[in-house]
């Protein structure tokens, strides 16, 4: 469970690092600010637990497909 926390960090930290860069920050200073957005709000740990909800969800649907399709 943590790594899926790991995870979806890394994930929303480099997204929104990637949407700074575009807007013009260099990568350190959009980084560090993705960071900080991240870490300092509740709303953003929010964010973060709906993703990994997301992805054992995802997960979830997926095992079940698949097993699904093999007893067909």
């Amino acid at each position: 469970m943590k790594d899926l926390y790991i995870q979806a960090m890394e994930d929303m930290i480099m997204e929104r690092t990637e949407k700074y860069i575009s807007e013009g920050m260099d990568e350190t200073e959009a980084e560090e600010k993705a960071e900080q957005e991240l870490y300092h709000s509740d709303a953003e740990w929010e964010a973060v637990n709906d993703r990994v909800i997301d992805m054992i969800s995802s997960a979830g649907d997926a095992a079940h497909d698949s097993f699904k399709d093999s007893r067909m």
